[in-house]
C-alpha cells in the first residue's frame, strides 16, 4: 500500500509519537534531539533525506511544534467554509489484490468519498491501480485541528498506515 501523504511514526527503537502534542513528527524529532535515535533513523522513519531531517530538527529547535508544520500546507480556512483534499492509495504489488479500510475521521474533518473497505487490484500494467479518498475540512471555530487516521490493509509488509489530517480555522 502506498499513500501519497503520510508520516510513519515509529523507528527501529520504538514508537516516538507524542500523543499530547498531536503531531506525528514531534516524537521522532524529540527522540533525535535527545540522542535516542540517529538522524538517519529519523529521516528513514519520516521518509526524508538526512539533510531534510536535520532542517526539520533545526526548525523544531527554533519554533517548537510550529516549526514542524509542513510549509506547503494550504492556507487557513475561514470558519463555516469547507476545503477538500484527495488521498490516492496505490497497490504496487504485481501479484496480489489489496483490501484496504479507511475509517471516517471526527469533526471538523469528514470523509466525502472513497472511504470504507475496498479492494485494489494488482499492478500488472502501469499506471498501477489506485483508489481516491476525499476528505473535507469544515472548521466551526478558530484554531488548529490535527487528527491521525489509521488506514489498515492486507499488505503483509505494511498492514497499517498513519495519515495526518491537519487544518486551521480562522475567524476572518
Amino acid at each position: 500500500m502506498k499513500c501519497n501523504c503520510s508520516v510513519k511514526m515509529s523507528s527501529p527503537h520504538g514508537d516516538f509519537h507524542d500523543e499530547q502534542e498531536g503531531n506525528p513528527r514531534a516524537g521522532l524529532v524529540k527522540a533525535a534531539l535527545a540522542g535516542k535515535i540517529t538522524n538517519q533513523e529519523g529521516a528513514r522513519a519520516l521518509r526524508l533525506t538526512v539533510r531534510q531531517f536535520k532542517r526539520l530538527k533545526a526548525r523544531f529547535r527554533r519554533g517548537g511544534l510550529r516549526g514542524l508544520v509542513h510549509r506547503r500546507r494550504g492556507q487557513p480556512s475561514p470558519v463555516n467554509s469547507t476545503k477538500t483534499k484527495n488521498l490516492n492509495i496505490t497497490n504496487v504489488s504485481t501479484s496480489q489484490s489489496l483490501v484496504v479500510s479507511v475509517p471516517s475521521p471526527s469533526p471538523p474533518f469528514s470523509l466525502v468519498s472513497g472511504g470504507g473497505t475496498f479492494t485494489i487490484g494488482p499492478c500488472t500494467i502501469a499506471p498501477c491501480p489506485n483508489h481516491k479518498v476525499t476528505f473535507r475540512f469544515a472548521p466551526t471555530s478558530s484554531g488548529q485541528a490535527i487528527q491521525t487516521l489509521i488506514i489498515s490493509s492486507t499488505d503483509p509488509a505494511r498492514p497499517t498506515k498513519s495519515i495526518a489530517l491537519d487544518g486551521t480555522g480562522t475567524s476572518k
